[in-house]
Formats: C-alpha cells, structure tokens, sequence
C-alpha cells in the first residue's frame, strides 16, 4: 500500500508505515541508543590498548553519558519535528516518549556535568567543554539546516565529532602527538563516516516520508562504488593489521572487520532497521573481539 508524500524533495511514493509500529526489545535498545553507547566505550578501551594508556572509570562513564545525550537530543528533537510522519522504530519511540526523554535528558544532562566537575582536572575539562559545544553547535545545525546548505554534511560532522569523543581522553594520555595517532583517529573517523553513509542509503526512503535531508538524497549518489571503496579499505586494514607489530595491529584489525561489515550486511540482509542494528553489531563486535 502507497502512500503520496510531499517533502521538499517533491513528490515521492512512499511505503505508509504506521506510528503504532511494534516496538521490539532489539529495536528499541537501537533506538535509545544503547548500543552506540556500547560502541563508544569499547572502541575507546582499543585506542587506549593500543597507546598503552590507562584510562579511569570516570573517563567511560563520561563518554557513555556523552554519547547518549548526543543521540538521545537528536531523537528527542526529531520526535518534536515529525509527529505525524514517523516511519522509523526509533523516531516511533522518540514520538510517543518525546517528553519522559527530555526531562530524561536533562536529568543525565545535570548529573554529567556535576560528575565532570568533580572527577576531571582543570586541563580535561575545558577540552571536553570545548567538544561539548561543538556538539550542541552540530545539533542547532541539524535543526536549522533542512535542506543540507552547510558545507560539510551532517554524516561526516557525526563521524568527526564521535570519534573525538572516542578519543579525547585518550588522546590527553598521549606523552606527544604521533602520525600514528592521527592514523588511528582517521582511521575510526572514516569508519564511522562509513557506518553513516550505509545508514543514509538504507534510510533513504524513510528520510523521504518524514521530510528529513541526507548526504544520498543530496548527492544522489551510486551504490557500487561505495561498495567497492569499503572492500579495498576493509582489505587495506587487514593488510596493514599483518604488516604492523603491537597492539596496533590489532586496532586495524577491528576498523577491517567492521568496514567489511557494511557491503556485506547491505548485500545479504533485508529491512532497514535490521541492516541498522547489524551494522551497529559488527561495530560492537569487531573492537571487542580483539580486546578478548
């Protein structure tokens, strides 16, 4: 059954998705972004293997609380938005629940901020506020820019700004600033650009319905090549995890694995939402098999 949809891409047949959708346990730990959370500890708990640095409980807990009020913000401002064009389980859940999330979100919001103030040092914490900024800077960004116009689309300000929050406090570890260090950031930044643009093609349609821009949508880009690109980065990686000694074979070890992921999972599984939550697996799991 079709629906006409008018967006500011036109007019567009769209499948029609009710708002009541069946919430699976799955779908919603995806949709609250438990799982993004996950994945940013474990593949700061790789960096900092790989760089021999020791990092506190403190420095988790304020990546994961980072995190999640980071995705958490952009779900509860999209449920403000798109009340009555929902075709995502989780803006389904960002809609029904829009405001227990917000005041949800304030409440880690402030506790987050107190705990900050008194676990970090004076030195970590301005960097960390400067980075927090930068994300309220790309959230207002997102909000305003309905038509995509800011020069650096919003799937490669995503990838920068997570794998800064990934890296921050092993980064102010580092005794001095290597071109390995750099490689590695890059190295996640351009896996998560990739987890992003995967993401953007799978949603195409549902970012039609609710009205929402995205890279694909702009560019009208071709699949293949993308495909072909993460298959000789994924094979780059695991080439370069052989060649290299250390605990630095094993950081490019994970980032091969998970780029593998997306063309396979592209490929072989159905359903926007599984292809979502499969992709966030294959994150989840590449770092934390090699940190066994």
């Amino acid at each position: 059954m079709a629906n006409i949809r008018i967006s500011f891409f036109g007019t567009r047949y769209v499948s029609y998705v009710t708002r009541d959708l069946k919430l699976n346990w799955w779908l919603c730990f995806n949709a609250l972004a438990v799982d993004t959370v996950l994945i940013a500890i474990v593949w700061q708990s790789l960096a900092a293997k790989v760089f021999d640095i020791e990092l506190e409980h403190c420095h988790r807990l304020l990546l994961g609380a980072a995190v999640w009020l980071g995705y958490v913000a952009d779900r509860v401002l999209d449920g403000f938005q798109i009340t009555d064009r929902v075709c995502s389980a989780r803006h389904s859940i960002a809609c029904r629940y829009r405001v227990f999330l917000f005041f949800a979100w304030i409440a880690v919001l402030f506790l987050a901020v107190c705990f900050a103030f008194q676990v970090l040092p004076f030195r970590e914490l301005y960097k960390c506020f400067l980075l927090a900024i930068c994300c309220g800077l790309n959230a207002l960004v997102n909000v305003f820019d309905k038509f995509g116009k800011f020069p650096i689309p919003k799937e490669l300000r995503t990838a920068l700004l997570f794998a800064s929050g990934v890296f921050i406090f092993v980064a102010l570890g580092f005794p001095t600033i290597t071109i390995w260090s750099w490689i590695t950031f890059l190295s996640f930044a351009t896996l998560c650009f990739a987890n992003c643009f995967y993401a953007a093609i799978w949603d195409r349609t549902v970012d039609m319905s609710q009205g929402q821009s995205s890279l694909i949508l702009r560019r009208n880009l071709p699949l293949g090549p993308l495909r072909l690109i993460s298959l000789l980065m994924a094979f780059g990686c695991i080439l370069l995890s052989v060649l290299l000694s250390g605990n630095l074979n094993l950081f490019f070890l994970a980032i091969g694995s998970a780029v593998l992921s997306l063309p396979l999972i592209d490929i072989l599984i159905n359903g926007t939402e599984n292809k979502r939550i499969l992709a966030d697996l294959g994150l989840l799991l590449s770092a934390g098999c090699v940190l066994l």
